[in-house]
């Protein structure tokens, strides 16, 4: 079920890393569908966001910054997926009747670059379901 991709991160530089992002390979991730809706989330240490799935919205997730949780399950098949992520150039797909939700297991307040199909917060397609 789990689709990735993982960026690499350079630490050629002393005291710094980059992150270089390829656009098209986050289009590609997402079957084609176009990411005009980037957005960062920061959750607390301990706290959970999501526990939603979407019809129509097409997500990829990468922690920018602290350690996460992701716990998946595809509607369709019933298939659940839990998967450590953390900082480390590693993209994860969601596609559409994917329940999702990420909890914080980190000390430090979690980074989460979003890269979606429509904006965040479109209420019509998101739909509760506990999944973590």
């Amino acid at each position: 079920m789990i689709q990735e991709k993982k960026f690499e991160i350079s630490r050629s530089k002393p005291g710094r890393s980059l992150l270089q992002i390829h656009l098209k390979e986050i289009v590609d991730l997402m079957r084609g569908e176009k990411p005009l809706h980037p957005y960062v989330v920061e959750i607390e240490p301990g706290m959970v966001a999501g526990n939603h799935y979407h019809e129509n919205k097409l997500e990829v997730f990468q922690v920018l910054a602290g350690k996460a949780m992701i716990q998946l399950e595809n509607l369709e098949s019933g298939e659940k997926i839990e998967e450590p992520l953390e900082a480390n150039g590693r993209a994860i797909f969601i596609p559409t009747r994917v329940a999702h939700a990420v909890r914080n297991i980190g000390v430090q307040n979690l980074i989460l670059m979003v890269w979606a199909s429509q904006p965040a917060r479109v209420v019509e397609d998101d739909y509760e379901y506990k999944v973590l």
